[in-house]
């Protein structure tokens, strides 16, 4: 059985465009973070940052805090949360 997962929806609202450079790096220093899963640009929005994360270890207020650490000029705004689809016997995979 696996750990139930959650995934944050954040937009980091920015003077100035991140090149691929920039974005690796804040998706590596938030990957790093207790309790996160992966993170990951949205390829369709280039300016979110999805992040999968253990709800029993970390928040979305605390990935929020974790982000503004990274890049204190961001303003973030929380686009979605989610959980892991159940299956059939009512489970979380």
């Amino acid at each position: 059985m696996g750990v139930l997962t959650h995934k944050v929806g954040m937009v980091l609202d920015l003077s100035e465009p991140l090149d691929s450079g920039h974005r690796e790096l804040i998706e590596q220093d938030i990957a790093a973070k207790a309790g996160v899963v992966s993170a990951d640009f949205s390829l369709s929005q280039g300016s979110m940052v999805v992040i999968e994360y253990d709800p029993n270890v970390t928040s979305p207020t605390k990935l929020h805090q974790n982000i503004r650490e990274i890049n204190r000029a961001a303003v973030l705004r929380t686009v979605y949360v989610s959980r892991s689809p159940v299956d059939e016997g009512g489970r979380r995979p």
